[in-house]
């Protein structure tokens, strides 16, 4: 039986780099691809909009959300030198602007975003206070966060989680969001239905939406 290196996997995850770092980003976005549509579903993008997103991967998914309206402008920072590379290279025609950098240390002005989003990075926030102050700060008065992701019950059966991996349930993470002084919206948890096995462990995935407020 081949060895996995699943260590080598969740790194891989959470900072994608070089050649291999390409094809994960490639794999994030195929396997993630209907919790990103839903949530920029979510979004509600109106014409105009200055959108955030917070570890966009390789930004194949990008004209979706600027085909919402006329003027949006996307903004994207991620931490990985790879991921921004390819997001630039996919998006030579967009008006999206990129960034490298982390979610604790956010090179934008005040009360700056109509929306801000992120799709499964919260698992490997190290300052879950610090980035949540920081969106925050962001954040225009009348603006929303998007925080998306899936469930300590999902995760926890996938072999890679337990190296750098912390997991939420709905209820664990809309108590941060509160904490950080955000309003809760909603907080939705749905399944996606059955889905191929990953590394051979047959598995449902679910999602989680959770909109805060200022």
């Amino acid at each position: 039986m081949e060895n996995i290196d699943y260590k080598a996997i969740a790194k891989q995850l959470s900072h994608p780099e070089g050649e291999d770092g390409i094809k994960t980003g490639n794999l994030m976005q195929q396997g993630n691809a209907e919790m990103c549509n839903h949530t920029i579903g979510l979004l509600n993008c109106q014409s105009g909009n200055y959108i955030l997103e917070i570890g966009h991967g390789n930004g194949s998914h990008i004209s979706g959300i600027l085909s919402r309206g006329e003027n949006i402008r996307y903004f994207g920072i991620d931490i990985s030198e790879t991921m921004v590379s390819q997001a630039i290279e996919n998006n030579r025609n967009n008006n999206a602007e990129f960034t490298l950098g982390n979610g604790i240390d956010l090179p934008y002005p005040n009360d700056y975003f109509d929306k801000i989003f992120t799709i499964n990075t919260l698992y490997f926030w190290q300052d879950t206070s610090a980035v949540l102050a920081e969106i925050k700060r962001v954040i225009k008065p009348t603006g929303q966060f998007f925080l998306t992701f899936r469930s300590e019950d999902f995760m926890k059966n996938l072999p890679f989680t337990e190296f750098g991996f912390t997991l939420y349930s709905k209820e664990k993470a809309s108590g941060l969001l509160t904490k950080a002084g955000f309003k809760i919206v909603d907080a939705i948890q749905a399944n996606e239905g059955d889905s191929p096995s990953i590394m051979g462990i047959q598995v449902r995935k679910d999602r989680i939406i959770i909109i805060g407020e200022k």
